[in-house]
């Protein structure tokens, strides 16, 4: 059943303790840490996000969950392509500089980043790298879905990726 054939309802009305009780239960599952980016005219932008996962083999495609609220969502709207580097344990640093206020030129100083031959920008150090043309796009609520269907892959030489787990950075290495 695909989703235009489900028929839509109004949401129920959440309890007041909902929204703090589904952030905590969130938190308890451990997100791969990615930093999706996308070009703004002459510019880069780019965000951290986890709310990222594989979509299908045929054809190689995922998805990404960007707020309507963040620059890279109209960047991504208007040029219908993002980038999405899968961050390896090592690249922990690079996620203060994206998951904070700092401005986009700021976050694309503090590391080092070169752009894909269709000009997006990727981070040669993650652990791989997906790029993507937006193939369709869900909203819901503050978010939309992109589903990109992904044109390159480019891949690391260790797998060790960063994992986000109840507000800290973690490694499946570290543990095991």
């Amino acid at each position: 059943m695909t989703s235009s054939m489900l028929e839509r309802k109004a949401p129920s009305a959440p309890t007041a303790e909902l929204p703090a009780r589904f952030k905590a239960a969130m938190r308890g599952v451990a997100g791969t840490v990615t930093i999706v980016t996308a070009t703004q005219g002459e510019r880069f932008v780019g965000m951290a996000a986890t709310a990222f996962s594989a979509v299908s083999m045929d054809p190689p495609s995922l998805l990404v969950c960007v707020n309507t609220d963040a620059s890279i969502h109209a960047a991504i709207v208007k040029t219908r392509s993002f980038c999405v580097n899968i961050l390896h344990r090592s690249n922990e640093p690079v996620c203060h500089f994206f998951g904070g206020k700092f401005t986009q030129e700021e976050r694309f100083a503090a590391t080092e980043w070169k752009a894909t031959e269709r000009g997006l920008p990727y981070l040669a150090s993650s652990q791989a790298t997906l790029e993507c043309e937006l193939s369709d796009s869900i909203d819901h609520g503050s978010h939309s879905i992109f589903v990109g269907n992904v044109l390159a892959a480019r891949l690391g030489d260790a797998i060790n990726p960063l994992l986000y787990l109840d507000g800290r950075y973690e490694s499946i290495a570290a543990h095991g």
